[in-house]
């Protein structure tokens, strides 16, 4: 038997959304500043809008020394009219639902760091362009925006089901780029894109947290879409032609059709990218009762050109766990006109409700206009326990794409029990078309008791025995484990050199997202000395530890016999434990 210990006090057990340390470096440090512009002594009497307008239109840097826990309100949005790095100190800036907090209109960048947005409103002008970004709107060409540890709270645009207006809290327009790195978007609302929106312009996000931003749109046309992020042409970005979102986190976010967390449409043969790493994807949701594709990601490529060598869609080391719409794609729903990728990834429990159109409870994939030679490539993946209303629970394949199907396990996806469902397929809807082998689903028939179709000829109907619910593992996300003696166990080839948690795959490799214990591990593992860094060990048979976990350092052990803490044991304040 597993056993998980977790020592009250001494250590604190890693679960859903509190993601381990991970591979994605900062999208952007914070600047060191460099004679800046000073305002305020260090108490909060002493800082005022005014002279904040004054220092930030001198540019160059400026640093809020307004004291500990300081608010300051807004009433006219602080306008940028030349280059410009504004660091907050922690100040707390709010719009108080009356006015926007910050807009750049020229081509100059901006950044802002260490600063709290709260209560910024956009305006209710009737010009598209002028009423999107709740906290921040910046727009001019050729230019960059820079948000470094910032917090986004209770931001809107007053109109909340209008085509087109998208950010509550940030809005990007024709930059180069827009650049999110360690920030904390939370309640934010608009009629697309809760926490972001962009048109025309490359977006880069890293260790974010999203939870709880709504796009409100609910009357059709270009509104309800995107939950948290709503993007939209970023191949008419001067620069970088990506959206790229590595270490983050989507939390119950929601819209109303087209993805609950994140919305994208690009076109195709533009060298645009959307790049998904190291993401925790929950309980993002559609609200549509009807309609809705994409319970946490839509993405579509809609012009077709004649290249079809692009990576478009690359989706890796992600877990999707408990989004739901009503349509297609309770996880995922992505369309494109060329390359795709779905790799390292755990869908779990996510679900498309409606009883004649749900399809895909955890990805539904296709092709744009039915473009010749698009492809996806999905391997490595663990779909459990997803759910479609009408048909294949884990994954729907539109028949125009060409999937190429490797190393993936399918395990108790479902469908209704009721009408004409029970005769459909549970796990997939059709056999794929390129088969590298590898491949494990179970059960092997549907609900009327008629055999499954296979998702490749070599597939085979073998029960591999995962561990419910995910967890971490000592990764970054959360993943399904593979039980000590699974069928799955080295029983592919062709693997990524890593699994979902960042560790080396090596010999023959495991099906789905997670490297199991096998017998290139080995029999035991003495751990001693004093554990610096994360680590994890595992072994066959037993873990003897007698070591010290310094603080902030995270040990994950891992064996399928016992694990004993040998006297002398010592975790620091702060250090983590996390016995499996």
């Amino acid at each position: 038997m597993i056993f998980r210990i977790n020592l009250l006090l001494l250590l604190s057990f890693s679960f859903l959304i509190t993601l381990a340390a991970q591979d994605c470096p900062r999208a952007e440090d914070p600047v060191t500043l460099i004679s800046p512009t000073v305002v305020g002594n260090g108490s909060p009497g002493s800082c005022n809008e005014t002279a904040l307008q004054s220092a930030i239109l001198s540019g160059g840097h400026v640093l809020c020394n307004c004291g500990t826990n300081a608010v300051l309100n807004i009433t006219t949005p602080l306008m940028i009219t030349s280059d410009v790095v504004i660091d907050g100190g922690g100040l707390t800036l709010n719009g108080n639902h009356t006015s926007r907090i910050i807009q750049k209109d020229a081509a100059v960048d901006l950044t802002v760091q260490h600063l709290r947005f709260i209560n910024g409103r956009a305006p209710n002008t009737g010009s598209t362009f002028t009423d999107c970004g709740g906290a921040i709107l910046a727009r001019g060409n050729e230019a960059i925006l820079k948000v470094i540890q910032c917090t986004f709270e209770d931001n809107s645009t007053t109109r909340l089901n209008a085509d087109d207006i998208a950010g509550g809290a940030v809005y990007v327009f024709g930059q180069d780029k827009g650049i999110f790195s360690d920030c904390v978007f939370r309640n934010n609302q608009s009629s697309n894109g809760g926490a972001i929106g962009g048109l025309g312009s490359g977006i880069i996000i890293a260790n974010c947290l999203f939870e709880n931003n709504a796009a409100q749109g609910s009357s059709g046309g270009l509104k309800g879409h995107g939950g948290a992020i709503n993007l939209d042409g970023v191949e008419i970005a001067a620069s970088e032609r990506i959206y790229s979102v590595c270490g983050s986190q989507f939390i119950g976010n929601n819209g109303y059709a087209q993805g609950g967390a994140s919305n994208t449409v690009f076109s195709n043969n533009m060298g645009a990218q959307l790049e998904i790493d190291q993401c925790l994807f929950q309980n993002n949701y559609l609200r549509a009762a009807d309609a809705g594709n994409g319970g946490a990601i839509f993405h579509v490529v809609d012009d077709v050109f004649t290249s079809v060598s692009e990576q478009q869609f690359t989706v890796t080391r992600s877990s999707f766990l408990g989004n739901q719409c009503n349509r297609q794609g309770g996880g995922i729903w992505a369309i494109v006109a060329s390359q795709a990728t779905v790799e390292n990834c755990t869908f779990y429990e996510n679900r498309t409700e409606h009883p004649e159109h749900g399809l895909g409870g955890g990805m539904a994939i296709g092709t744009s206009n039915g473009s010749a030679g698009a492809s996806f490539l999905i391997r490595n993946n663990t779909f459990a326990e997803n759910y479609a209303g009408l048909w294949a629970g884990g994954v729907f394949a539109n028949s125009s794409a060409t999937v190429t199907w490797q190393n993936n396990i399918l395990r108790s996806n479902y469908n209704s029990n009721e009408g004409n469902s029970i005769w459909l397929d549970v796990n997939v809807n059709r056999e794929m078309d390129i088969d590298l082998g590898g491949n494990m689903q179970w059960p092997p028939v549907n609900l009327n008791n008629f055999g499954e179709t296979l998702a490749t000829p070599s597939s085979t109907f073998t029960d591999t025995d995962l561990i419910y619910p995910p967890d971490q593992y000592g990764g970054p996300t959360p993943v399904l484990a593979l039980a000590c003696g699974s069928a799955a166990l080295a029983a592919g080839s062709g693997c990524p050199t890593t699994d979902q948690r960042l560790v080396n795959r090596s010999g023959s490799c495991d099906l789905g997202a997670f490297k199991g214990i096998g017998t290139s591990d080995p029999l035991q593992e003495n751990v001693t000395g004093t554990i610096t860094m994360d680590e994890t060990y595992t072994a066959q048979n037993t873990i003897n530890a007698n070591a010290q976990i310094n603080a902030g350092v995270h040990l994950f052990l891992m064996a399928c016999g016992y694990t004993q803490l040998n006297p002398g044991f010592e975790v620091q304040p702060n250090g983590e434990l996390e016995i499996w």
